[in-house]
């Protein structure tokens, strides 16, 4: 899929719900991974929260965290156990069931998320799902001003692999970030439709918003 399409897709998911935000974000970054897989730090900074640290990889050996196996993603919040809270109106029904995203501590102290590479729902390679997996940022605050709305990260073939969105839509309004794994992007074939449907929310919030 075409980088131009990608960002326009993500832009427009952010457009249609304004008031999940509350800051002025800028442009989602899209990135191709390295052979390697990425590993790379995302954010505002939520103050006083220092950097968060995302994780992904190439469908080979993985485990930049220290998880002790192969793992496909993860995410590393430095600011310890505790802060970032498992935001379950914002993820997957499953994305915290056992085998999935799990969390641990790493020899450092940060409180870590990852997801094995092989879970119930099928291996990193040929995955039957991942579950979508959001926290927010549970002492309060937001994303400051300028904190880019999305990490867009592609294979080496320049297919999509994660987006990594950031907003501000957790409880009471707090930080929030999601991490959504090889997510279901719609074929061209079916942009039309979607690109209706996002106007259609679009106009209605406005509607709401006037009245």
């Amino acid at each position: 899929m075409k980088r131009g399409l990608l960002s326009l897709l993500v832009c427009g998911l952010i457009a249609a719900f304004p008031a999940l935000s509350h800051a002025d974000f800028s442009a989602p970054i899209i990135m191709t991974e390295p052979d390697g897989g990425f590993v790379g730090d995302i954010g505002g900074p939520v103050p006083p929260d220092p950097a968060i640290t995302v994780a992904s990889d190439s469908e080979g050996g993985f485990d930049p965290f220290g998880f002790g196996q192969d793992t496909s993603d993860g995410i590393q919040f430095h600011a310890g156990p505790g802060v970032w809270l498992p935001n379950l109106a914002g993820s997957d029904p499953l994305a915290f069931a056992p085998g999935f995203w799990t969390n641990f501590v790493d020899a450092d102290g940060n409180d870590v998320w990852v997801l094995p590479a092989v879970t119930p729902g099928g291996s990193e390679n040929e995955p039957e799902f991942e579950p979508v997996a959001s926290w927010y940022f549970s002492p309060g605050g937001q994303w400051v001003d300028g904190t880019t709305s999305a990490l867009i990260l592609l294979e080496g073939d320049g297919t999509l692999s994660d987006i990594i969105s950031l907003a501000n839509n957790g409880p009471n309004g707090q930080a929030s970030i999601t991490f959504a794994s090889d997510p279901i992007v719609p074929e061209p074939s079916t942009l039309a439709v979607f690109g209706a449907g996002l106007a259609a929310l679009a106009a209605l919030r406005l509607r709401r918003k006037s009245s």
